[in-house]
């Protein structure tokens, strides 16, 4: 029975985890968007834009970050398979 209860703990926290992470990152990329729907919100969007510095590194952190999405992606599946058939022997 311990070992149901620690493996179901596990399994939902880590869901718990990955749906968390995934909203953030939705999160995250709806808030990058432009929300220009009339010449009025570009006028304000281009106030925003130079209230902002500029940072030449923004291109090469969002790569990062992708390229960090991606192996966590390439990483959990197996590592999932590998933690669930260590948990059957």
């Amino acid at each position: 029975m311990f070992y149901e209860a620690n493996l179901f703990f596990f399994l939902l926290s880590n869901a718990g985890l990955l749906v968390f992470q995934h909203r953030r990152d939705r999160r995250d990329k709806q808030a990058t968007k432009s929300s220009v729907a009339s010449p009025r919100d570009v006028e304000v969007e281009e106030e925003l834009l130079d209230d902002k510095p500029e940072d030449a590194s923004s291109n090469v952190v969002d790569a990062n970050n992708e390229a960090v999405h991606t192996f966590k992606m390439n990483f959990f599946i197996p590592y999932a398979l590998a933690v669930a058939a260590d948990w059957l022997q």
